[in-house]
């Protein structure tokens, strides 16, 4: 469970008898703060409740102390909600992170407009940072094969979509659909990684899940081969270089 702390504050100002109200939340080394847009009359505001004292209104709209108190109620079931999604996912959340998260339970994302697809914005990412990196024509043609199968896992892919939940189901693409090898799929994870946080640098994309995204594989248990005892008599009498050779086919 993640420890955290969360106040409601009033920024006071010189010589001012209202304040602005924001949110503190504390956890882990992490502070971020989130103001509720209401300027409160310091006199009408409770520290014990931290609500709106009953029957006042406040700044120059004359806001009523329910609609306020109603925002602040949303904003602490908001900031439970967010920890609890972190906690199913068994991560701490960085501060961007949070924010995102929490913005999204109040409804504060700006939702991006984009004029490319994913897969445009895939080719934009291949082109600027080959230049960039001076990639090498072997480095171009992975990539080029991970758009492919990401193209033929889901053509329609976007930004939006391409959640934690798809993520797994692309792995799990890889591995039962295309049979590949752990070592292989990791590979094609670190790929797509790479082209995520490339598109979030580019603030194409707002999902930040991928940097803790980190699938777990069984590990494959290697054959084990017994022996009768005319192999074992017989293998006494091989030497090193002629039992390198048998085992190597």
């Amino acid at each position: 469970m993640i420890k955290y702390h969360s106040q409601f504050l009033l920024d006071k100002e010189k010589d001012k008898p209202d304040a602005r109200l924001r949110y503190r939340i504390k956890w882990s080394g992490n502070i971020v703060a989130f103001n509720l847009g209401f300027r409160i009359e310091i006199e009408k505001w409770s520290i014990e409740t931290q609500r709106c004292k009953a029957n006042t209104t406040h700044g120059k709209k004359k806001t009523p102390a329910s609609i306020i108190n109603r925002n602040i109620q949303k904003f602490e079931q908001a900031c439970e909600e967010t920890f609890k999604f972190f906690e199913v996912q068994k991560q701490i959340p960085t501060r961007e992170e949070f924010q995102y998260s929490f913005n999204k339970q109040i409804d504060r994302v700006e939702k991006i407009v984009l004029e490319k697809s994913f897969f445009e914005y895939y080719n934009d990412f291949i082109k600027e940072e080959a230049s960039v990196n001076q990639w090498t024509i072997g480095t171009k043609q992975k990539l080029n094969t991970v758009k492919n199968h990401l193209q033929n896992f889901d053509s329609e892919l976007s930004f939006e979509s391409f959640t934690e939940e798809k993520f797994v189901e692309y792995v799990s693409y890889l591995q039962k659909e295309l049979k590949f090898k752990n070592t292989t799929v990791m590979k094609n994870i670190s790929f797509v990684k790479w082209f995520l946080k490339w598109s979030v640098r580019k603030n194409y994309n707002k999902h930040t899940f991928f940097e803790n995204f980190r699938p777990k594989f069984k590990n494959t248990q290697k054959k084990v081969i017994f022996l009768r005892p005319p192999s074992l008599s017989s293998l006494e009498n091989t030497t090193y270089l002629q039992l390198k050779s048998i085992l190597n086919g």
